[in-house]
């Protein structure tokens, strides 16, 4: 049973909570189905094929099977069907719910005949559950699980992909942490993070050019209803898919889409022309090494901000100049551009202290927001990854530039799902080059 249906059993008799009212909408649906009662087995196809998976795992506990019953809290317990189709004998020492006693339901015929067709629905339910990657409260890397969750199906314009890694990213942590719980509006737990994966597309909904067997990577938004990426099977739109780039794992193309589509924005946003300068602070991270390539690749003068360790990594990934980080990054850059670089990103988030190195009238293009006030005409470009969700051109364009050697996927080091608080304190703690990957 997933943690999530053995949750709303465990609040049935407190119906105004969410657990409660999620039951108690899974047992009104079983209703309607009019299956109350099973003559023979051989309607239990039927049965399976009319339920959704979530609420036929109600239907089997609530009413397929012979059942324990726990004197203390009344959590009903499933026998194990007999299959030369004597009464079932399993019987409990406790509760494995809330440990108390537990008692034994007599077992009759028709009972025997829902076990067995029991049984196929069990199949079912492994076929259509998935591992994700949970939480359902805020917090520390602690309140990360992996649970078994319903298998998602796509509908109109959307695909399913069978996920072979996602990214670990900043966003997963503030999602965690709770720092955009104000965002969530109405969602309701458990929250699956993660926004951007690659894998192999399983099923695809109506109006989409996508086949099964597609290797695709995408973005994902995960603060919708499906949630985020890191979960064995995602539903996107089609239009936040694109192909893996040609001579990359699933697992290094895991890694474009989020990253390579906030410096598609910003870069756009800024709208430097071939011959223009642009720094970039931060340089040597996942979004500051975009930058730095794609930057060049628009034909840009980049300057690199970063530490004196990553000075040969970045000359390797085209910058012209490499300017340590520090207190007076500002003036070490209008050394280099007397009168000022025509654009900024500033992957660091530095803020308004890295203005100074802005000509008048330039741009900086900030990921994480700008606190002040600007100068000098200088436009403040907020980048918002979410804008370019569903830009399949720009993430195919991406990718074409990893096929043509333009950009470098980098995977730092790859994590278990069960491993993924570990993966996040890493990245909290800072100084990774490349990315953290979860692998299913």
């Amino acid at each position: 049973m997933s943690g999530w249906i053995g949750r709303a059993f465990a609040c049935e008799l407190h119906v105004d909570t969410p657990a409660g009212r999620l039951l108690r909408r899974c047992l009104d649906a079983i209703d309607r189905l009019k299956y109350r009662h099973w003559p023979d087995t051989e309607i239990a196809d039927e049965i399976i094929l009319a339920m959704p998976p979530e609420v036929a795992e109600v239907y089997l506990t609530e009413d397929a099977l012979p059942l324990h019953s726990c004197a203390d809290c009344g959590f009903r317990v499933p026998l194990t069907p007999d299959t030369n189709r004597r009464p079932a004998r399993r019987h409990f020492d406790s509760c494995p719910l809330c440990g108390g006693k537990v008692a034994t339901t007599p077992t009759s015929t028709a009972a025997r005949q829902k076990s067995r067709a029991a049984v196929k629905i069990q199949a079912y339910l492994r076929r259509c559950a998935m591992r994700a990657v949970t939480f359902s409260r805020f917090g520390g890397p602690e309140v990360l699980e992996v649970m078994d969750l319903p298998e998602p199906q796509p509908g109109p314009g959307q695909v399913r992909i069978h996920v072979a890694a996602a990214t670990v990213n900043p966003t997963d942590i503030g999602f965690r942490s709770g720092r955009q719980s104000a965002q969530l509006n109405d969602l309701q737990p458990p929250y699956i993070p993660g926004m951007e994966l690659a894998g192999t597309v399983d099923a695809v909904g109506s109006d989409t050019n996508w086949s099964i067997g597609d290797r695709v990577m995408a973005i994902v938004i995960p603060r919708r209803p499906e949630g985020g990426a890191m979960a064995e099977s995602v539903i996107v739109p089609s239009n936040s898919v694109a192909r893996v780039p040609e001579g990359s794992s699933l697992e290094e193309a895991a890694t474009l889409p989020m990253n390579g589509l906030t410096v598609r924005r910003a870069l756009d946003l800024l709208g430097l022309k071939p011959g223009e300068t642009l720094a970039v602070t931060g340089a040597a991270g996942a979004v500051g090494g975009y930058g730095v390539e794609l930057g060049v690749a628009a034909g840009l003068r980049v300057i690199a901000v970063a530490g004196p360790a990553d000075e040969a990594l970045l000359t390797k990934l085209g910058a012209e100049s490499v300017i340590p980080r520090g207190d007076d990054v500002a003036g070490r850059i209008r050394e280099l551009v007397p009168g000022g670089v025509d654009g900024l990103l500033d992957a660091a988030v530095i803020g308004a202290p890295i203005l100074p190195a802005v000509r008048d009238g330039g741009g900086m293009a900030v990921v994480r927001g700008f606190e002040g006030d600007t100068e000098r005409g200088i436009a403040i470009h907020q980048v918002r990854v979410s804008d370019y969700a569903e830009n399949h051109e720009a993430l195919d364009g991406l990718g074409q530039l990893v096929s043509h050697g333009k950009l470098t996927l980098r995977v730092a080091e790859a994590f278990p799902p069960e491993r993924v608080g570990e993966a996040q304190s890493r990245l909290e703690a800072g100084g990774v080059r490349g990315r953290l990957i979860i692998v299913f």
